[in-house]
């Protein structure tokens, strides 16, 4: 009876964030994919631009890292040991990796900050709002680390209530700027056809891929809610950093296929006329 109830704490304990590694290892596949294609694809973008995907490469890949390490020091080789070299404190890797995540989440939401600027015409209150809301949950973020590392728990990560903070802020700044592209992208543009089909592609590119991390930080605030802040929140935490890598990757590769499908009418149209 007490093995079963053992055993049954400890799926409890590590099952979920085991499961959201499973998915972050699948994202972060996806993301060196996009990555090279983006490198291939776009060889004259801004040097300031590339150099933002470059970092965001390599802090999602050091952020891999220490999931993984994280990982096989507990279940591999520390599994029902305490003694050293196994920790009996929180590792420095669940730390890390919370701090990465956090990094890698507002680095993305400051340049789509800077593209709704963009696309709103220098809208200064819009833009500042978004970037108001990805500093809150920054520093809501270094709550949460301060806490775990004060009394040296992961349980202490997922239950502190700057967590939920945290990610009701996120999925708020996701919906502000989803909302913000849709708005000022959407149908109705006074622009050619071929530029409304532009903006109307780039528009839902940016919809999707900000609704797919705004329902990622909503199940973070649920799970919070209904399970009172136990390890099941462990399952979004550890890849939600990597979708909103993917995201970002995926709304600049998005231009290519945009631009490849405008020539291919040019050509036909072209043919047509030939014709």
């Amino acid at each position: 009876m007490e093995t079963n109830m053992l055993a049954t704490s400890f799926a409890l304990q590590w099952g979920p964030g085991i499961c959201g590694f499973m998915v972050a290892m699948a994202l972060f596949g996806c993301t060196l994919g996009q990555f090279m294609f983006y490198l291939l694809s776009f060889p004259k973008d801004l040097k300031s631009l590339k150099l933002s995907v470059v970092l965001l490469l390599v802090v999602d890949a050091l952020h891999t890292y220490c999931v993984t390490a994280l990982y096989w020091k507990y279940l591999g080789l520390c599994h029902g040991v305490t003694s050293p070299p196994c920790p009996t404190v929180l590792p420095w890797e669940m730390l890390a990796s919370v701090l990465l995540s956090y990094f890698m989440s507002c680095m993305v939401k400051s340049f789509y900050a800077h593209r709704v600027f963009i696309i709103s015409e220098r809208n200064y209150l819009l833009a500042g709002l978004i970037t108001a809301t990805t500093a809150t949950e920054f520093v809501l973020g270094m709550l949460c680390v301060n806490v775990a590392f004060i009394d040296q728990s992961a349980t202490a990560l997922y239950s502190t209530p700057w967590s939920a903070r945290s990610a009701v802020v996120s999925a708020c700044c996701d919906i502000l700027i989803t909302g913000s592209v849709f708005f000022y992208l959407r149908a109705g543009r006074r622009e050619t056809r071929r530029r409304y089909n532009y903006f109307r592609q780039l528009m839902l590119v940016f919809v999707n891929m900000g609704l797919f991390t705004c329902v990622i930080a909503i199940g973070w605030c649920l799970l919070y809610v209904l399970q009172n802040g136990n390890d099941y929140i462990a399952f979004p935490t550890t890849f939600i950093c990597k979708s909103y890598a993917n995201s970002m990757l995926a709304v600049l590769n998005a231009r290519k296929s945009m631009r490849e499908r405008d020539r291919e009418l040019c050509m036909v149209g072209l043919s047509t006329i030939s014709g």
